[in-house]
Order: structure tokens, then C-alpha cells, then sequence
């Protein structure tokens, strides 16, 4: 199972980590989706905090 950990405090932080089992590990299409969605999303927030 993919778990998403968030902590909001005076730095924050979102941790995914599991593995969602519909494969075996590096041919795992839902976890290289779940990778794939979580990095663009954090790249885009990271734009989005950092804009003037």
C-alpha cells in the first residue's frame, strides 16, 4: 500500500512511501504513476509558494 504522510509545522513535509503491490518492484505501473503525479504536483507547489 502507498501511504501519504503530511506534517504542517515550522517546516513542512509530505513523505509517500510503500509500495502498491500491483507488481513486482521497477515494473510497478501504479507506483511509477503515484511517483510520477506526486513530483509534478510538488515541483508546481514549490513554483507556486515561490512566486512573487
Amino acid at each position: 500500500m502507498i501511504s501519504v504522510k503530511y506534517e504542517d509545522g515550522d517546516v513542512k513535509v509530505i513523505e509517500l512511501s510503500g509500495h502498491s503491490g500491483y507488481a513486482e518492484r521497477d515494473k510497478d505501473i501504479v507506483c511509477a504513476a503515484a511517483s510520477s503525479i506526486s513530483i509534478t504536483s510538488f515541483k508546481d507547489i514549490k513554483k507556486f509558494i515561490n512566486k512573487d
